[in-house]
């Protein structure tokens, strides 16, 4: 998985590039293979990072327990992006975040199967990858606006999410 997000097909992730769509769509397919639902309809959320370029949030939830209402939220991240192409060079970024992004989609696969299994979370499980870290954590800002203003909800319910509902950030 880290090889994928290295390769020159992802030409090093900078933010507004097809190589940062090409990792997007990849963590998009890792969202969905583990059973997550959708934030949005597109799984992405789009933004502005500057010079006429957008940056995008895949953001993915698996609902906590089916039976017993949950009305908390865990947010999982790590930032997809990085330095892309400079002078020529690919910077492809296997610890700037390559290996983050790998480990947050393993623990989506995790968990996702455990919840296949019979798993009960007490919390739904928001899990996001950021895009524009590089470009002054512009994909964090964007998170955090959705929440600030109210247009981060449930795909479920669609109960907006308040800051005080989310319990835990790990990124």
């Amino acid at each position: 998985e880290v090889s994928f997000l290295t390769d020159s097909i992802c030409q090093g992730r900078a933010s507004g590039t097809r190589g940062s769509l090409e990792a997007a769509m990849w963590v998009r397919r890792k969202f969905e293979d583990a059973g997550l639902i959708g934030m949005t309809d597109s799984w992405a959320h789009g933004f502005s990072i500057g010079n006429g370029l957008r940056g995008h949030n895949v953001i993915g939830m698996l609902p906590g327990s089916r039976s017993i209402p949950c009305d908390k939220y865990i947010i999982v991240g790590a930032h997809y992006d990085h330095l892309g192409m400079l002078d020529g060079k690919m910077y492809p970024g296997a610890d700037s975040n390559a290996s983050g992004v790998t480990a947050m989609t393993s623990l989506a696969e995790m968990f996702g199967a455990m919840r296949k299994m019979g798993k009960i979370y007490s919390s739904n499980i928001i899990f996001v990858a950021f895009d524009a870290k590089e470009f002054d954590m512009k994909g964090s800002d964007a998170l955090w606006d959705m929440i600030q203003y109210g247009r981060l909800r449930n795909p479920l319910t669609g109960e907006t999410i308040t800051k005080e509902k989310i319990s835990l950030m790990v990124n």
